[in-house]
């Protein structure tokens, strides 16, 4: 395993520099809308769901145009539950005719039947949908909705479309640490084309977010499934490395991806207000809707991309360009500053 590990990992140099950093994709919150109430959604820290205001077709065309423009190679239609926007298929099919790499949809698949799935082949080449649970009772009690069967029939028919890539995605809440295994199993069945698994952020209400010792049991769980099928299903947000200590480091980073997708590092979201931000958590405004350069070059993502804020024993680990030092936004919710040490931090 550390074998393994060390030849994916072994080319990974500490750039601290935003040069070294790319925009590689646009992630549009089309509405604040959802059908579901799930407690750790990210929008009740953002908003609490009380702003319904959104960016019209004209504007959210304007945003796809600037990106193509740019040359961003993805494009992701994110919300919120972005299948509740009446125009949703003409954004979609807007963005499929400016020639991205991939034009991405999240949902949580409540809305798609047979009709809507074919609708979605035309436009979408990567469609994520969670996978929160794995029963009925499970689902209602995490979303405030017994969504489970539609999830799972939606992911049925979107793999039979020709959309390329159909992939799940679990918050590894600890009841779903507990029950990995069965989700892992319904992923297989499934024949997903790739599955995901995701910390969760603390919030307002969900302060706890989740601790060491579910890390320790959910990186256990992630590195038998690795053993047995040769296929990495990696914690795709920020998390430290040190999380479970100096020893180990190296078994974490085999099945995590760091903060690349987080905090500004390779992506920017552009949310309803027609906000540009970090990530979906981290509710700082870096430029009106259309100033997508502006905000990639701002003094603020400068200094995160940069890292010159880190302390402590990360300066001389070798995963820091990886790990960058775990969740700005964790940091801000403990010290009140995006620019201190993740509560996960354990060095």
């Amino acid at each position: 395993m550390g074998g393994s590990i060390s030849k994916r990992l072994g080319e990974i140099k500490q750039f601290r520099k935003s040069e070294f950093s790319k925009l590689e994709e646009i992630v549009i919150e089309v509405t604040f809308e959802c059908n579901l109430g799930c407690y750790f959604c990210f929008n009740r820290t953002v908003l609490n769901g009380n702003i319904v205001f959104r960016l019209s077709t004209k504007q959210i065309k304007e945003v796809i145009d600037k990106a193509a423009e740019l040359n961003i190679p993805f494009i992701r239609f994110s919300g919120g539950e972005p299948l509740l926007r009446e125009d949703i298929f003409d954004l979609l099919a807007y963005a499929k005719s400016k020639k991205f790499k991939e034009v991405r949809l999240n949902t949580n698949g409540l809305l798609i039947n047979e009709y809507v799935a074919k609708k979605l082949e035309k436009y979408v080449d990567n469609v994520l949908i969670a996978i929160n649970a794995c029963s009925s009772e499970q689902e209602k009690k995490i979303t405030g909705v017994d969504s489970f069967n539609k999830r799972i029939n939606a992911l049925k028919l979107l793999k039979k479309t020709k959309i390329k890539i159909v992939r799940g995605g679990t918050i590894a809440l600890p009841e779903n640490i507990k029950n990995l295994e069965k989700i892992y199993s319904i992923v297989r069945g499934l024949k997903l084309d790739d599955w995901e698994v995701y910390r969760p952020i603390a919030n307002k209400s969900n302060l706890g977010g989740v601790t060491r010792s579910d890390v320790k049991v959910l990186v256990q769980k992630l590195l038998k499934i690795k053993k047995e099928t040769g296929k990495t299903y990696p914690i795709a947000n920020a998390l430290p490395f040190c999380v479970l200590g100096k020893d180990n480091i190296c078994n974490v980073a085999g099945v995590s991806l760091g903060a690349k997708y987080d905090d500004g590092h390779c992506r920017l979201v552009i949310d309803p207000r027609g906000y540009i931000k970090p990530s979906y958590f981290i509710n700082e405004n870096l430029g009106g809707y259309l100033e997508i350069e502006k905000a990639w070059n701002s003094v603020f993502l400068k200094k995160i991309r940069g890292l010159s804020f880190i302390e402590h024993e990360c300066n001389c680990c070798n995963y820091l360009g990886v790990c960058k030092g775990g969740s700005r936004f964790d940091s801000y919710l403990k010290n009140g500053d995006y620019f201190k040490e993740d509560s996960l931090f354990n060095l």
